[in-house]
């Protein structure tokens, strides 16, 4: 009987595509996928240790994975992701019974450390050094039938000093252009309709000297995919060569994440951002200017080391002033090797939580009005699947969820209108004939 494997995915979109390439690697191994724990001989969390909740979300399931090693000891229990790569030495302390850690560049070694465990190996394996990134970068599995992400680099050279990604995933890696448009056409060749390019600094991607403008007009020409989609972007790195992409990418989805963190020049300048309010507003006019329509989401962190009221203030009006149509909004946590974990300035929890729920009110609030200006316009989405209250789950170019009345199946692209709105959802119906 087939071994079989079931994995436990944590955090951003580039763990999502680890997840898919372990899937691939261990499917051509032979081994099976299981949809659940209680079948699976092996079972692998992808971890994410962007911030402390992701980290103490992740360590509390694996913790209570130990009551399936009691009752059944032949299970293999592999941990891998930001945190296995950042607190290995935690997870040993913390999980005893995992039988694997390997780090975010050992993905590709995790076959054979698993067939070491299986030939009666009685000690934990630990690999989390250097490795090559792209060594298999593989098309195979896929957790959707009809919207795919395409890893085209990886690590972050920037070292903002909050955050944790330069440490956990390394210096940038570029992947060769030729191999992203390989993967590209593939999956385009099979029905895929979306294309989301990946990486932890994406729009730093070059090779030679072309950047990432050219690998976005390049992907569009060589696949005529419906929706092709970029994240995580980094605004000192948005060029006009990526800005005019949104004017004369037939490809490109008007939308784009684009975290601020803060409204303050001082908190910027703190946090290592390399630009300031002003610059970030200058390139919110360019890219409306060249497609009026564009929807801009972005990230914003509360209560980051040294911030005070007139900081935060400054955030609520940025909110305001440039209207982002969404954002993910959190409050800081020190992150293990980083500058700010070190800064004395640490703002008081309960500060954090209340400026935290006056960030979501305005982002609600002015997100809200801007979802409103969708109602009764006609667009293109595409299909996802059925929603969990009734009615069609589509995606709309603009990222947004629209829940449908009418009928179309999953992968179909359908012109509809939107006839109600609310922060989190569109609603809307299959225009007839579409």
């Amino acid at each position: 009987m087939k071994r079989s494997f079931h994995i436990i995915n944590y955090g951003c979109q580039m763990n999502l595509r680890d997840g898919e390439i372990i899937a691939t690697m261990l499917e051509d191994r032979g081994l099976s996928i299981s949809d659940t724990l209680s079948e699976a001989d092996i079972i692998i969390v992808n971890t994410c240790a962007v911030r402390e909740r992701a980290v103490e979300r992740a360590l509390g399931r694996i913790k209570q994975l130990a009551g399936i090693k009691a009752s059944r000891p032949g299970v293999i229990i592999a941990v891998g992701g930001c945190i296995a790569q950042t607190e290995s030495d935690r997870i040993l302390r913390e999980a005893p019974f995992v039988d694997i850690v390997f780090g975010t560049r050992k993905i590709t070694n995790l076959p054979d450390m698993i067939e070491k465990i299986l030939t009666n190996c009685t000690e934990r394996v630990l690999d989390i050094g250097e490795g090559d990134v792209y060594q298999e970068e593989l098309v195979g599995y896929r957790f959707s039938p009809i919207s795919a992400f395409i890893s085209v680099m990886r690590g972050c050279n920037r070292f903002c000093s909050y955050c944790i990604v330069p440490y956990a995933r390394g210096r940038e890696v570029y992947r060769p252009e030729g191999d992203i448009l390989k993967e590209a056409i593939v999956l385009t060749e099979r029905g895929y309709k979306e294309i989301t390019l990946i990486g932890q600094n994406v729009n730093a991607w070059r090779e030679g000297k072309r950047g990432f403008g050219n690998l976005l007009e390049r992907v569009a020409d060589e696949t005529g995919v419906f929706f092709l989609r970029f994240i995580t972007s980094h605004p000192a790195n948005l060029t006009d060569e990526i800005i005019e992409q949104f004017s004369v990418n037939k490809s490109l989805a008007p939308s784009i994440h684009l975290p601020l963190q803060a409204g303050s020049d001082r908190i910027l300048k703190r946090m290592k951002r390399g630009y300031t309010i002003d610059y970030y507003k200058g390139l919110i006019d360019r890219l409306r200017k060249v497609c009026p329509h564009i929807t801009i989401t972005t990230d914003i962190m509360v209560g980051f080391p040294g911030e005070e009221e007139e900081d935060f203030e400054l955030t609520l009006r940025a909110v305001e002033e440039i209207g982002f149509d969404g954002a993910y909004t959190f409050k800081y946590s020190p992150r293990v090797l980083t500058d700010a974990s070190r800064m004395p300035e640490q703002v008081p929890e309960e500060v954090r939580l209340e400026r935290l729920r006056r960030l979501i009110e305005k982002v609600q609030e002015v997100g809200l009005e801007r979802n409103k200006m969708r109602v009764g316009t006609l667009c293109k989405a595409l299909i996802e699947g059925n929603a969990k209250r009734g009615g069609l789950k589509g995606r709309l170019g603009s990222n947004q969820v629209i829940v449908l009345a009418g009928d179309a199946k999953v992968g179909d692209i359908v012109e509809v209108r939107v006839k109600e709105a609310s922060y989190w959802t569109l609603k809307g119906e299959i225009v007839k004939g579409s």
